[in-house]
């Protein structure tokens, strides 16, 4: 045996020099937890107070945004209840005013034509409802959720229901001196934009020694007028989008680089 390994202290001081040596690790990785643990807390105190910062610099912008989008929902629902009052208006006021019938009718009328009567009714048309109740889908059964309709599309789509099935016919009676000139009459009348038909449903010569001339009565078929069916459809507004793109190629010359 070597003399480096004889052992000459006894077992209990090694014990305590090992306890000792233990000791100093637990400390020292003590230490390094509590160290560790500090830092971690400083940094995130760091990171909470960089988000509340980032946060107050947002928070003014998300206010003001809130606020713009609560004023266009407004503005959303005030325009929606503008343009069904004026589509009901626009039902009310179908088919065509009065005036501009008569008006059509004395602007296309000659000399030769005088006009006895002029009787303006509005009749259901049997072919069109006919179709429209053999066409229309059976009623389907409304959703819990689904938004109901406010009072005034109500009376809009009731409206817009009754109009849907009349076509105004204007009934007219009179004589003529000449009966070509009647034709040529009848024929502007149904080449006139809020006409669709002109016929002729009577026409009989007049009697007696000093009497020239035809008795005859028609009927004008009234075109259908804004909002029912086969009417005229009025422009689209554009986007605000496709104003600025117009603009910007009426401003932009053809050409020229972009």
């Amino acid at each position: 045996m070597l003399l480096d390994e004889i052992n000459f202290l006894p077992d209990a001081y090694r014990q305590k020099a090992r306890r000792r040596q233990d000791q100093a690790w637990r400390g020292l990785f003590a230490a390094a937890f509590v160290i560790g643990i500090g830092a971690t807390a400083v940094y995130q105190q760091h990171l909470k107070s960089q988000a509340n910062a980032e946060f107050q610099s947002w928070e003014a912008p998300f206010l003001a945004a809130t606020a713009q989008n609560a004023r266009l929902a407004a503005i959303n629902a005030s325009l929606k209840t503008e343009r069904t009052q004026a589509q009901l208006f626009t039902t009310f006021r179908t088919p065509w005013p009065r005036s501009q019938l008569l008006s059509a009718i004395a602007a296309n009328m000659s000399d030769n034509i005088v006009l006895l009567e002029v009787r303006i009714e509005s009749a259901v048309e049997e072919s069109s409802t006919a179709a429209q109740v053999a066409s229309s889908p059976p009623p389907k059964p409304e959703s819990p959720d689904a938004v109901k309709p406010s009072p005034l599309e109500k009376d809009l789509l009731y409206a817009r229901e009754q109009d849907d099935k009349l076509r105004s016919v204007v009934y007219i009676s009179g004589e003529t001196r000449e009966t070509s000139e009647l034709h040529i009459f009848l024929a502007k009348l149904a080449s006139h934009p809020l006409f669709s038909k002109a016929q002729i449903t009577s026409l009989e010569s007049l009697s007696g020694d000093t009497s020239t001339g035809s008795r005859f009565t028609a009927a004008l078929i009234v075109q259908p007028a804004y909002g029912q069916p086969g009417g005229p459809k009025p422009p689209v507004e554009k986007t605000p989008e496709q104003k600025t793109a117009a603009e910007t190629a009426v401003a932009t010359p053809m050409g020229a680089p972009s």
